[in-house]
């Protein structure tokens, strides 16, 4: 994923099942960052401003899928 790319809720996370979003639910990528030390540790997180203008804030990449037909690569983020 990439900043900017239009994206789709693939698995509903408990902030968005909060909120009472849906599957169906676009958005675009506002940043991308890795968490943790070890590479075999990192995790890929993103911020992610919805339609509805709600911002998700630090959400697992793979809640989210490319908007136009399914699985996204994983971004190579560097730190």
């Amino acid at each position: 994923m990439r900043t900017g790319q239009r994206v789709r809720l693939k698995a509903l996370p408990k902030v968005a099942e909060a909120l009472k979003l849906n599957t169906q639910t676009m958005g675009t990528v506002l940043c991308i960052y890795e968490v943790g030390k070890r590479s075999c540790a990192r995790s890929v997180l993103l911020d992610v401003r919805l339609d509805s203008q709600v911002t998700l804030w630090g959400v697992a990449a793979e809640a989210f899928e490319d908007s136009v037909g399914g699985q996204s690569q994983s971004s190579s983020v560097s730190s």
